[in-house]
């Protein structure tokens, strides 16, 4: 049995036990990601969720990872049956422009502001489209993975509550109800050098999500 988690920077432990942006470089593909899987923080919370239930951990957690390219990684994955799967969304406005063969274009890892992407966020982004879009991948996620592991939970970035809050995307997304909280805000202001949160968050939610999982 398997912990199997999916996630970005938050999920791969950066700013934990020295593990910085050095260790999350940008892959060309989502399946070049699944097989050459990046050193991840053992104080980060998969490990220490892992840990918790007995089982091995996988950690595909990514640095600056967007929701379409952790919707791709679990698309190219082989799962087990026996599979607890734990995703973290990543923040909607983060985006991936795929070129031919699903090789990553520059915007692969953006937000507003940066460089070249200003053009893309001024003209063609909007919070409601970036939402809607996640989610898309998170409703095909957890129908595509129905029959293919033990167990799944989806679990939401704090900024994107005005997702899984907006009543328009839960009527046309029931499963958003099923989405939950990931790092509680301000828990304790521990954070790392970087910005990123201590190893208390980690630790807050890997004792959650344990409860949740065996209960």
């Amino acid at each position: 049995m398997r912990l199997v988690a999916f996630g970005c920077s938050y999920t791969q432990g950066i700013g934990l036990n020295g593990l910085d942006y050095t260790y999350s470089r940008y892959y060309d593909s989502p399946l070049e990601s699944v097989l050459k899987v990046e050193s991840a923080s053992k104080d980060a919370w998969p490990h220490l969720l892992a840990d918790k239930l007995g089982i091995e951990c996988v950690n595909l957690g990514q640095g600056g990872n967007s929701s379409k390219f952790v919707f791709q990684m679990i698309r190219e994955f082989d799962f087990q049956e026996t599979d607890i799967v734990v995703i973290q969304w990543p923040q909607p406005e983060r985006h991936v422009i795929w070129q031919d063969g699903m090789k990553v274009d520059a915007l692969m890892q953006i937000a507003p502001g940066y460089g070249h992407a200003v053009n893309y966020y001024r003209h063609y982004y909007t919070t409601f489209d970036s939402c809607y879009n996640t989610a898309v991948y998170i409703e095909n996620t957890h129908t595509y993975l129905k029959d293919k592991c033990k167990a799944l939970y989806s679990v939401s970035y704090n900024d994107t509550k005005h997702m899984v809050e907006n009543e328009t995307l839960k009527a046309t997304f029931p499963i958003l109800a099923d989405v939950g909280e990931f790092f509680v805000a301000n828990l304790s202001k521990d954070y790392c050098n970087d910005g990123h949160p201590g190893k208390t968050y980690h630790e807050e939610f890997a004792n959650r999500m344990a409860e949740k999982i065996k209960s």
